[in-house]
């Protein structure tokens, strides 16, 4: 039942007398004040207020901290560069990996490279998985077959620390990938230093550690020219090396099945005097160097 205001002013006045009976009339006339909060009644109901509101800021500015941190971890976890895995046979690819060995990017350093990788999609997969594609292009391209079967596997740690375990673990899986196919394969792998890119690396179109192996050796070999090891395939770099008797143990770790040094003459047509497709890929200067030119002017 809805009470007017009238009959509900009357029941206050009621109530009122009965509580004071000469003072009713007065607390009617008396004025209302909005309270201010630091009335006795009120004392203690305003602080547990306060301390409630700052509570609840604590806990989103907690909230709001975790957020970020957690943000902050899982971008650098998942999108910086933490390792680089190079691949040289003939063909040069080099893989960018995050933290997780997952692959963030693949970069052809060559046209024999740009061929392996065309629609093969490695991005975001793990690294063994990535190597495992990219050898089973490479065979099936030909770049890798019987007399050929040797590849270069370098790791470079940007940031990561944990690129001799993964330069141990990928030696040993793809040497299994190329055992499946070849009876004659190996893998050189090593750890490539810094984290810079040799000027002669763009140069061949080969892969840093390449480039760096060619220099090391280079200066350690007098007899060696650091250009000609770099416009070599893989599989002739290494029978030029052991042709030298030249120990690789300083340089580098080998898997694989042993060869005979390059003491057995490989048999080669004019046009694999180095390698498949290595000659197309060459700079205009290089070829220059290493080709006389034809009788139609061609190099």
């Amino acid at each position: 039942m809805r009470r007017s205001s009238k009959e509900i002013e009357r029941r206050i006045a009621r109530g009122a007398e009965r509580l004071a009976p000469d003072k009713g009339a007065e607390l009617l006339l008396t004025p209302v004040e909005k309270a201010t909060g630091e009335e006795e009644y009120l004392r203690g109901l305003t602080r547990k207020r306060r301390e409630h509101a700052a509570g609840y800021r604590a806990l989103a500015l907690a909230a709001s901290l975790v957020m970020v941190i957690a943000l902050t971890v899982g971008w650098q976890f998942g999108f910086t560069a933490c390792y680089a895995v190079e691949l040289d046979a003939n063909p040069s690819v080099t893989l960018t990996l995050n933290r997780m060995e997952q692959v963030l990017s693949a970069e052809a350093n060559n046209e024999d490279g740009q061929a392996v990788l065309e629609a093969l999609g490695v991005e975001r997969l793990t690294c063994d998985e990535a190597v495992e594609r990219i050898l089973g292009r490479m065979l099936d391209l030909g770049y890798l077959q019987e007399g050929q079967g040797q590849v270069l596997l370098c790791v470079q740690e940007r940031g990561g620390r944990n690129g001799e375990a993964i330069r141990s673990r990928l030696s040993r899986e793809a040497d299994t990938v190329l055992g499946r196919s070849l009876e004659e394969h190996g893998v050189f792998s090593r750890m490539v230093p810094g984290d810079k890119r040799p000027e002669s690396a763009d140069r061949y179109g080969i892969t840093a550690g390449k480039a760096y192996l060619a220099e090391t050796l280079a200066k350690d070999h007098p007899d060696l020219e650091a250009g000609k090891l770099c416009r070599m395939p893989v599989w002739e770099m290494m029978d030029l090396l052991n042709e030298k008797d030249i120990d690789l143990t300083p340089y580098g770790t080998y898997t694989g099945t042993p060869w005979d040094g390059g003491k057995t003459p490989r048999p080669r047509g004019p046009e694999e005097e180095r390698g498949p497709g290595e000659r197309q890929n060459m700079p205009e200067d290089v070829k220059r160097q290493e080709y006389p030119l034809q009788p139609d002017g061609t190099v």
